[in-house]
């Protein structure tokens, strides 16, 4: 129970980006199940250009993203995120086999990297990993996300 003036914290929107419309909606559903200490938005996208345009809103907390999308890949979206908010977590949840692809990940910024299984004790994992990378971000959540410093102006991003 919260004390007077108190209220629970803002839930943490995620963007979950796949090129697998089905997955994303399994994500979003499991995702919730298993936040556990905290409550979670799920955002879905299919295509990089529409997730980076749900990014620019500033009303994302976390980017959680496959390997694989139409027209592109993770890690090139990755970078185009880090374009547009440089600190914004970053979760590669991939089928791709962790040793082609969790290194490279890690050394190009990615907060965190988790290999998908049909395990659903992996929606634990990457509930823990989604709210220890959030919690991570210095200055407090706002109302339009947490607070990542300033974002680049559109020319100035490449």
């Amino acid at each position: 129970m919260h004390g007077a003036g108190t209220h629970p914290p803002d839930p943490i929107t995620v963007l979950h980006v796949d090129g697998y419309p089905a997955f994303t909606e399994l994500t979003a559903e499991l995702l919730a199940e298993h936040a556990g200490s905290f409550e979670v938005e799920v955002e879905t996208a299919r295509f990089a250009d529409e997730a980076l345009a749900v990014v620019d809103e500033g009303q994302v907390d976390c980017v959680v993203s496959g390997y694989d999308l139409p027209k592109t890949d993770g890690l090139a979206f990755m970078e185009r995120v880090r374009g547009t908010v440089p600190r914004l977590p970053f979760v590669l949840f991939t089928a791709h086999p962790r040793e082609l692809v969790e290194a490279e990940a890690l050394r190009r910024g990615a907060t965190a990297y988790l290999q998908k299984t049909g395990d659903p004790g992996q929606y634990d994992v990457l509930a823990d990993r989604i709210e220890s990378a959030v919690g991570s971000q210095p200055g407090p959540r706002t109302p339009s996300g947490v607070a990542y410093g300033p974002r680049p102006s559109p020319d100035q991003r490449t």
